[in-house]
């Protein structure tokens, strides 16, 4: 036959003719051996791809890890100054009309790390404009040096990670 007498390695579709032949020649007295002899383990091949395939893929998850961690850091400090700069708010909503015109150019440092600086302005006679912005700045600002800046300065001001928060209300004087 003259399948019997062709070596391995056959194509697919002729292995799988092949194995055929020799299942129904092996009632007729011929002996039958395994015609998968070679799918006994992975190449060598296979399992350089495997591992390329492992490798590109461990690498991607550790680079969306990373970017996740930096979006994670600049949440917290997007929140934490929102949260600084709200309080600031809620303080100023309780003073008086005078008073409010009076924290202008205000600057805090809270414990966080957060810097505010507040601008008041009178957008009418009897309407107040009150802006608040706030961030974690990259480089450590003193109080005094927060407070001689304008609110434009304070604007250009680099924050460590995160947007800058800012906060704009009217308030009819009283």
């Amino acid at each position: 036959m003259y399948w019997a007498l062709r070596p391995f390695p056959f194509s697919a579709v002729e292995r799988a003719f092949y194995c055929r032949l020799r299942t129904r020649d092996s009632t007729m007295g011929l002996q039958e051996t395994a015609c998968h002899d070679r799918d006994n383990g992975y190449s060598l091949l296979e399992v350089m791809i495997a591992a390329m395939v492992v490798v590109v893929l461990a690498m991607g998850l550790a680079g969306s890890m990373g970017a996740a961690f930096l979006a994670d850091a600049a949440a917290r400090d997007t929140a934490t100054a929102t949260h600084a700069c709200q309080q600031v708010m809620e303080e100023l909503e309780e003073l008086d009309y005078g008073d409010v015109l009076a924290t202008d150019g205000n600057a805090i440092l809270t414990g966080e790390g957060i810097a505010i600086k507040m601008s008041v302005s009178e957008a009418m006679v009897g309407m107040l404009v009150v802006e608040v912005c706030g961030c974690r700045p990259l480089e450590e600002r003193t109080p005094l040096e927060l407070a001689g800046m304008t609110m434009t300065q304070f604007k250009n001001v680099q924050p460590a990670s995160g947007p800058q928060v800012r906060l704009v209300t009217y308030r009819a004087g009283r």
